[in-house]
C-alpha cells in the first residue's frame, strides 16, 4: 500500500503534464501512488496519461467527464489508497524531496498538516520565493499566529501541503463543487477544524507556475465575491472556536472581500459576453449586497468611494484606465 497519494486533476494539459508527472516520479520518497484524474480533456492529455501509466505501475489514471477541478479532486480522494494526501496542479511541479521532507515533518513533529514554502515561477524565467512569515510547530492553542495572516499564499494554497487521509475521510471533507472560486481555500479551513498541530517549513518545495501574462488571469467569475463570503464565514467560525477572532483578522477578511469585489467588477467591464444592461444589473446586485455596503461604509480608498457611487459610466471609465495601465505595465515587463 502506498504511504502518500499524490492527486493531480488534469484538463487539457498536454504541454505540461509530462514535466508535472516526471517531478513526482523523481521523488526521493518512493512509497507513493500518483493519481491522475483526466477531467474530460479534449487534447492529447488522456493519451499521454495512459502512456505514462504503462511505464510506471505507481501511476493510476481515471478518466471522467468534464465536471470541474473540485469534482476531479473529490474523485481522486475517493480513489486514493495512501495514508497521506498531496495535491499537485498539472502545470506545476515538485522539488525532488517534496514528499520526503513533508512526510518527515509530519512524523517528526507528530502533527496533522505539513506546509512548505513555494517557488513562484514567472514566464520570463524569474522565480520568486514565497514563504509564510511564521515557521515551526503551531499548536491549535496558537492559531492566532496563523489566522491573522491566513490570506498568504503558502497558507491558503492547497498544493504545498501534506494532509492526513484519515482526517479527510472521517470528517467527510470534500471540495464544494458548487463553488467556482476559492474551493481549495475552503477545504483547507474545514480541514483545520480537526487539526491539533501544524508544522510550517521555510524550505520551498513546490513550483507554482504563473501563466503567460496578467490578461490570462482576467477570467470573469461573477460569483467570486459570494464564494469569498463563504470562505470568510468558515474562517470566522474557526477563529471563534479557538478564541482568536481579532480586529486584525476581521480587517484581513474585509480587505480580502473588497479585493474580490474590486476584481469582479474590473473583469466584468472586459467581459464581452454581457451587454451593458446585464453589467448594470450585476453591478447593482453586487453593490447592494449588505457585506459590500458594510465594507464601503468605513472606506477612504478612491476605488471604494467610486464603487460606492454605483455610477456605471464613471466606473466604466475608471476601470478602462486601470486596464490600460496594467496592459502597458505588462508589455514593458515582457520587453
Amino acid at each position: 500500500m502506498p504511504v502518500i497519494s499524490v492527486i493531480v486533476p488534469i484538463c487539457n494539459a498536454e504541454d505540461t503534464i509530462k514535466r508535472c508527472v516526471s517531478s513526482v516520479l523523481k521523488q526521493t520518497f518512493t512509497e507513493f501512488e500518483l493519481v491522475l484524474i483526466n477531467d474530460g480533456s479534449t487534447d492529447h492529455s488522456p493519451k499521454i496519461c495512459n502512456q505514462l501509466a504503462e511505464k510506471d505501475q505507481r501511476i493510476v489514471v481515471l478518466h471522467i467527464p468534464n465536471s470541474g477541478v473540485s469534482n476531479a479532486r473529490n474523485v481522486g480522494l475517493k480513489a486514493a489508497k495512501g495514508q497521506y494526501i498531496a495535491f499537485l496542479d498539472s502545470d506545476d511541479w515538485f522539488e525532488p524531496d517534496m514528499l520526503a521532507v513533508q512526510h518527515n515533518n509530519l512524523m517528526m513533529h507528530n502533527c496533522q498538516l505539513a506546509i512548505a514554502g513555494i517557488y513562484v515561477d514567472y514566464p520570463d524565467k524569474a522565480t520568486q520565493l514565497s514563504q509564510y512569515p511564521i515557521k515551526g510547530l503551531i499548536a491549535k492553542t496558537e492559531y492566532s499566529k496563523i489566522l491573522n495572516d491566513f490570506y498568504h499564499l503558502p497558507m491558503m494554497a492547497l498544493w504545498n501541503k501534506l494532509f492526513v487521509k484519515e482526517i479527510i475521510s472521517k470528517n467527510a471533507l470534500k471540495f464544494e463543487i458548487e463553488m467556482s472560486y476559492s474551493e481549495d481555500v475552503l477545504f483547507i479551513i474545514n480541514y483545520l477544524f480537526y487539526v491539533d498541530k501544524i508544522y510550517i517549513s521555510s524550505q520551498p518545495l513546490y513550483h507554482y507556475v504563473q501563466k503567460n501574462n496578467w490578461s490570462l488571469t482576467r477570467k470573469f467569475n461573477p460569483f467570486s465575491p459570494l464564494n469569498n463570503q463563504w470562505v470568510n464565514c468558515r474562517l470566522k467560525k474557526l477563529a471563534e472556536l479557538h478564541n482568536t477572532l481579532t480586529p486584525e483578522l476581521i480587517m484581513t477578511m474585509n480587505e480580502k472581500y473588497y479585493s474580490h469585489v474590486h476584481a469582479a467588477i474590473y473583469k466584468m467591464f472586459g467581459y464581452d459576453k454581457w451587454d451593458a444592461g446585464q453589467k448594470k444589473e450585476y453591478l447593482s446586485w453586487l453593490l447592494n449586497d449588505q457585506p459590500t455596503k458594510d465594507y464601503f461604509a468605513g472606506q477612504k480608498k478612491i476605488s471604494a468611494k467610486l464603487l460606492a457611487t454605483g455610477n456605471y459610466a464613471l466606473l466604466s471609465a475608471y476601470y478602462g484606465l486601470v486596464y490600460l495601465y496594467l496592459d502597458i505595465k505588462d508589455r514593458k515587463r515582457r520587453i
